[in-house]
Formats: structure tokens, sequence, C-alpha cells
């Protein structure tokens, strides 16, 4: 066979898959939907998405979309409105078999939990976004309370501090909880920091009966090196209920407290 003759047996084949395609994707698009599922995508054990939730949300914005053609359905819209919801990181809608709409979600990932003074509480997630709590799930995560003043609107990202500009409280809240989250050490050992009303921070670890003065947020990576150095080489040694305060407010120092 010529080439010429190879090149356009090739154009008829691709055209002719192409009208079947089309006609195939056009009769799916005609189809009554059938379902609507809802599905969070994240295997992560902190929930902050209801699937139930959700496609209520959905049902009361766009009404029954059962029964409805397909074509009828704007997807673009759909998926804004998902994206809108606070908790919600990234989502992706798309026609499957037998007539069943997908909506596939990921959550964002929380990684502080804030209580402030007037007792309010959020979240903040690794992208430093506010996010609001779930009325069903509680996410295990390090937990910020005593004299935290901020309360950003839910949705909002926390701005980074300009070159030269102090970091604000919850900023310095995020970046610990940064730390905390980034190590798996930290995250089975850290359960909450407390800010006194000087500004001073205390952590209160999972394991043992401590409190660990932190001092002012600054240097938080070199202090919590010597706070690691000193719960794997002091702590075996004494026991983990032997000190009632680790003190690591002196420049270069850990000063353990013993108990009575």
């Amino acid at each position: 066979m010529k080439m010429g003759a190879r090149i356009w047996m090739w154009l008829g084949t691709l055209l002719y898959l192409l009208v079947v395609m089309g006609m195939v994707s056009s009769s799916r698009r005609s189809e009554p939907c059938q379902d609507v599922r809802v599905v969070v995508v994240d295997s992560s054990d902190n929930y902050l998405l209801d699937e139930n939730v959700l496609l209520s949300a959905i049902y009361e914005e766009f009404g029954s979309l059962k029964s409805q053609p397909m074509s009828a359905i704007d997807l673009d819209a759909l998926e804004r409105f998902v994206r809108l919801q606070p908790a919600v990181r990234e989502v992706e809608v798309y026609q499957g078999e037998q007539g069943r709409l997908w909506v596939e979600v990921w959550q964002r990932m929380p990684i502080l939990r804030v209580f402030t003074s007037s007792g309010e509480s959020f979240y903040l997630d690794r992208e430093a976004s506010v996010v609001p709590l779930s009325s069903r799930f509680a996410a295990r995560v390090l937990v910020a309370n005593g004299r935290v003043e901020e309360h950003p609107a839910i949705g909002q990202k926390l701005a980074s501090p300009a070159q030269g500009q102090e970091p604000s409280l919850l900023w310095r809240l995020y970046e610990l909880a940064s730390l905390v989250d980034g190590d798996p050490f930290w995250k089975a050992q850290l359960e909450q920091v407390y800010v006194d009303e000087q500004g001073r921070w205390e952590l209160v670890p999972r394991v043992g009966l401590h409190t660990v003065m932190l001092g002012q947020p600054q240097e938080l990576e070199r202090k919590l090196a010597r706070l690691r150095l000193f719960y794997q080489e002091a702590m075996p040694k004494v026991g983990w209920n032997r000190y009632k305060e680790i003190d690591l407010t002196y420049e270069d120092q850990v000063v353990g407290r013993l108990r009575e």
C-alpha cells in the first residue's frame, strides 16, 4: 500500500472514532442523572467534611439533580459552589457510568485548633487558612489557647509577615504547628500550647506530668531541638514524671525543675 493511501486510511479511521466518541458523549449527556455521589478522597483521619452534609448543601443550592438530563446540569457552577465551602481545598465534578454524577473533594488539612480568649474556636490548615470546626468530627491536632485574641474570618488565609515586620501571634502559632505537623516525634509528643498574659508560651506534652516553658515565641526550631535532646538523653534516666517543669527560656540551656 502506498504511503499516501495509508495516511488517508488512518485519517479516515481517526475521523470515524471521533464521530463515534462524539455520539457516545452526546448520548451520555442526554441521559438523566440517576444518582449523585460525594466522596472525600483524603485518607486522613481528620475529617472536617461530612459527605452527607455536603450533599445536602448541593441539593439546597441546585435542587434535586436526580432525573435531570446531564446536559441540563451546570458542572462548572456545581464545582465552583463546592469549592467555596471553607473546608474544601479542591474539587472535581464529572459524569460517571450509569447516569451517576461524582463529586470528589479534597479537604483542607488542619494542623492547629485555636481557642480564643472570647471562647471562639477554629482550625488553621497547612496553608495557613482559617477553617471552621466540624459538627461531627474533631481533628486530633495541636491545641492553642490562653491569651489569643485574633479571630480572622472563616476562609481567610493568614498573610505571611513582610520582611522586617513582626509576625502576628497567630502566624507564630502557625509556625509552631507546622514544625509539629512535619515531625512525627513532635506530633506524638506535643498536645497543647498555652499563651499567658505576658505573651509567654507553655507547652503541654502528651507524655509526662511536666510543662515546658518556651518563653517568648522566638527561635522555635532551636528550642525544640534542645527539648528533643533533653527528652532523648535525660528523660530515660530519671523517668517522665520526675520533672514538674522544663525551662527553655535561657539561651542554649535546658533547666529541669524536679518535682518535690
